[in-house]
């Protein structure tokens, strides 16, 4: 048997494909529902403190509120927000860090085993979860911006990226503070340039690219041919800039604002290597 097998690993977890990351599921529930109880946070407040926070009835069990049996039926929103309140909770009648970082450790690992779409911060606060590689992608793209000089680049993409972490996701904010940032590296890289467009990429970005690159023949040429993709991008983007027309505005599907974010990421990583080479 090759040695390349997974060891002790849950066969679930290794041959059952994951499919798209769930937004419910009773396992979910269930299984952090039942760490509750088992971490013995039920003699904390956390019962009194949904109902002052949430506004809900949570049901009265034996001594104390039943909490495992509200986060089995209560609405999603209310159990997304119990996990953060029963950190908060465990915080105050516990005052242990470790006690808040089990009850986080565990809630990361449910997510994670039963392909939920959220992660939870050190905190205890539940954000939407599109995947690793996003995640890697934009950390990359915020380490490369740690210069002051891309203070307001930062704030855009940051933008972009609560906008995905809200309940349900702005997308079309996420697409539009997405191009805000990859706009305002462009035009910090190229001050004469108006805005970003495709005329401007023409115009300012290509020949700076020809020549950076001169000795470099094959990559100049690979490198022009990828500048027609960023021209489509801003293209694209520029349909949800702008007013639709429409009596209710009509939000991009999930999967696009991801992808247009994503896409941004990069072109924020590329443009700041692109300056500092300058």
């Amino acid at each position: 048997m090759p040695d390349t097998l997974p060891i002790g690993q849950r066969f679930s977890h290794v041959y059952l494909r994951r499919g798209v990351p769930a937004s419910d599921s009773d396992r979910m529930r269930r299984r952090i529902a039942s760490f509750f109880n088992e971490f013995g946070f039920f003699k904390t407040s956390a019962g009194r403190n949904l109902e002052l926070e949430l506004g809900v009835a949570v049901p009265m069990g034996y001594e104390h509120h039943n909490v495992q049996a509200f986060l089995l039926k209560c609405e999603l929103r209310d159990f997304l927000d119990a996990i953060t309140i029963i950190w908060r909770s465990v915080r105050i009648s516990h005052g242990l860090a470790r006690d808040e970082a089990a009850w986080v450790k565990v809630v990361r690992r449910v997510f994670q085993e039963e392909n939920a779409g959220y992660r939870v911060d050190d905190q205890g606060g539940v954000h939407f979860a599109v995947d690793g590689e996003f995640d890697h992608n934009v950390a990359s793209s915020l380490a490369a911006l740690g210069s002051s000089r891309y203070n307001g680049v930062q704030a855009a993409f940051q933008a972009a990226q609560q906008a995905l972490d809200e309940t349900p996701p702005n997308g079309k904010n996420a697409m539009r503070s997405a191009f805000e940032a990859v706009e305002i590296l462009f035009r910090l890289i190229f001050p004469k340039a108006p805005r970003l467009g495709s005329a401007e990429i023409r115009a300012h970005l290509e020949p700076h690219v020809q020549a950076h690159l001169s000795e470099d023949k094959t990559a100049a040429r690979a490198t022009v041919k990828l500048l027609a993709s960023f021209s489509d991008w801003v293209d694209g983007v520029h349909f949800y800039r702008h007013g639709q027309g429409e009596e209710e505005p009509t939000q991009p599907p999930l999967s696009l604002a991801v992808l247009t974010v994503s896409t941004a990421a990069s072109y924020l990583r590329w443009l700041a290597e692109f300056d500092a080479a300058q």
